[in-house]
């Protein structure tokens, strides 16, 4: 399934919708494999999610996100991971692995309640 995180100097996006940058990756067999890169600095939050539904993505795992944004990603199909923080690569490795709720990935000022299932966000078995 491809992944897509937002990244900003090597660590995950604190907003989904104003990132600039986000990369692309494979997951197959618990690996991930980076697979593109894509410059949206120009792009608005809602195209962001366009060009994802196009490259056939399953999931975002981001910072925050606002919900009309995560509303329309959903209604691609997309799951969305939010109130993430941390190093990128140690992300994309904790979500192959299984492990990305491990509290060291929380969003610093997030409790537990950050992570629970919202209305019209696909609920993950993570």
């Amino acid at each position: 399934m491809k992944t897509a995180l937002t990244v900003w100097k090597d660590r995950i996006s604190p907003v989904f919708d104003v990132a600039n940058r986000i990369v692309v990756y494979e997951i197959e067999e618990g690996k991930a494999c980076r697979e593109i890169e894509l410059d949206v600095s120009g792009y608005t939050a809602f195209e962001k999610v366009t060009a994802l539904a196009k490259l056939n993505t399953g999931a975002i795992i981001c910072g925050a996100v606002s919900k009309p944004v995560s509303c329309l990603a959903v209604t691609y199909g997309m799951e969305i991971y939010s109130f993430i923080a941390g190093d990128a690569e140690a992300v994309i490795k904790a979500y192959s692995e299984g492990l990305l709720r491990d509290e060291k990935f929380m969003m610093p000022g997030c409790s537990s309640g950050c992570w629970k299932d919202r209305k019209c966000y696909k609920q993950t078995s993570d």
